[in-house]
């Protein structure tokens, strides 16, 4: 018996992809390289670049884990991060050129 889909799977969501980005610049921002991170989680390169790009997810588990790791309190990173998906920035409209 086929199952029912529930929705769209978050990870073909915009939510995801910007979780995804600000995980890369959490990073970046510690000046944290993927190898270092890796070597603190127990981990592989790949694996850091995959869960960055949106490829493999992380689980509530492994989220707080990858934040302790960089040195990241939780709680900021989803202020941040629902900040981002809920109030996102204005995008500035072009002037058509006369």
């Amino acid at each position: 018996m086929p199952r029912k889909q529930t929705g769209t799977k978050s990870i073909h969501m915009a939510e995801y992809k910007a979780f995804c980005a600000l995980l890369a610049e959490t990073r970046v921002a510690e000046g944290i390289t993927q190898v270092e991170l890796a070597h603190r989680l127990g981990a592989s390169q790949p694996y850091i670049s995959h869960v960055e790009s949106g490829d493999v997810r992380l689980d509530s588990v492994q989220l707080l884990l990858w934040l302790e790791a960089c040195g990241v309190d939780p709680l900021s990173f989803h202020e941040v991060f629902y900040d981002r998906v809920r109030h996102p920035p204005k995008r500035k409209r072009k002037k058509p050129q006369a």
